[in-house]
């Protein structure tokens, strides 16, 4: 289910509890093809299925503010079942609707999407190590006339580090700070929602 709406001091909110499939259970909306970043969404394919518990989203969350100087803050965060596991994640952020063409399950061995992307739309992507560091971190940008995310940002572990948590030093024309990434390393407060463990044990 997803929640989505104005919350206080928020510009735009959204909240999805995604299906899990462990211990039996089914996820009704995951990728079943082509699911590479520049794929065009009329590519895209979903259906019903597993994932493993690195892959595995219990909650998805992105929350847009202004900050005192009228710059726009997004905050974004993924709840993963094993978060310790090596693994790649996205945050693709579209300026039109992307939907599902049928309400889940999907009806057939395979479903659609509809929407397309827009020029300037952005795109996250996070990797994981082994050990749940942060091993890079990247934003890129939809570039319409070329069908392609065109990087902007990129971070890496600092030399002696093992981890890319943190913001951007400046960059050329980019100023520092236009990107935040951070993994939490110990248990936290969840919020009033539904928190999982590892095979999916609430």
């Amino acid at each position: 289910g997803g929640l989505e709406g104005t919350f206080p001091g928020a510009v735009r909110a959204v909240f999805l509890a995604d299906d899990l499939s462990q211990s039996g259970l089914t996820d009704d909306t995951i990728f079943v093809g082509s699911n590479k970043n520049n794929d065009l969404v009329a590519d895209w394919r979903w259906g019903s299925g597993n994932n493993p518990p690195k892959n595995d989203v219990s909650n998805a969350y992105a929350y847009a503010v202004l900050s005192d100087e009228n710059e726009l803050i997004i905050y974004a965060g993924i709840e993963r079942l094993a978060p310790n596991g090596a693994n790649h994640l996205d945050f693709e952020f579209n300026q039109a609707t992307i939907s599902l063409d049928n309400d889940p399950p999907c009806p057939t061995s395979e479903c659609e999407f509809i929407g397309e992307k827009t020029d300037g739309d952005l795109l996250v992507n996070m990797d994981f190590d082994q050990g749940g560091n942060i091993s890079s971190v990247a934003l890129r940008q939809w570039d319409a006339a070329t069908q392609q995310f065109v990087l902007l940002l990129a971070q890496t572990p600092a030399p002696g580090e093992s981890d890319a948590e943190g913001c951007n030093d400046p960059v050329g024309p980019v100023p520092g700070d236009v990107l935040c990434a951070f993994s939490n390393n110990g248990p936290i407060d969840g919020g009033n929602w539904p928190n999982y463990l590892s095979p999916g044990a609430a």
